[in-house]
């Protein structure tokens, strides 16, 4: 199996495991300490629980555009948008990883700041193969 397809494959677990976390905050698992800056601890108020479930779908989508490049999935969307979603994947996580680092939730500093930057070393790879 190529390297790139295991970057794709590796990244889109990691997409697909945060996905199941926002999933678990938006049907009321008491981590908000670990997410949306930390500043409600225990269970999310309604807006951010709405929010954990379009974080849901968005966190889908680019394991879906991971699959695509691993040739695990059926194109998704029109072949010459790949570079683009792959693009848009790769800002997001590094934006998850700036903004994970310098979130007031030690919690989520100390969680999802490495995860997101294990993203972003991903896709970087991904974007620098295809």
């Amino acid at each position: 199996m190529p390297l790139i397809a295991v970057a794709a494959l590796f990244s889109a677990f990691l997409h697909f495991a945060i996905a199941v976390f926002q999933l678990a905050l938006a049907a009321g698992k008491p981590w908000g300490q670990f997410s949306w800056g930390g500043k409600h601890a225990g269970v999310l108020p309604r807006g951010f629980r709405i929010g954990s479930v379009f974080s849901f779908g968005v966190l889908c989508l680019f394991a879906a555009v991971n699959l695509q490049t691993a040739a695990a999935i059926s194109p998704v969307y029109p072949p010459g948008m790949h570079a683009v979603m792959q693009w848009i994947v790769t800002v997001y996580a590094g934006l998850g990883t700036f903004m994970n680092a310098i979130s007031r939730s030690r919690g989520e500093r100390l969680l999802w700041t490495p995860v997101a930057a294990i993203l972003l070393a991903l896709n970087l790879f991904i974007l620098l193969k295809t």
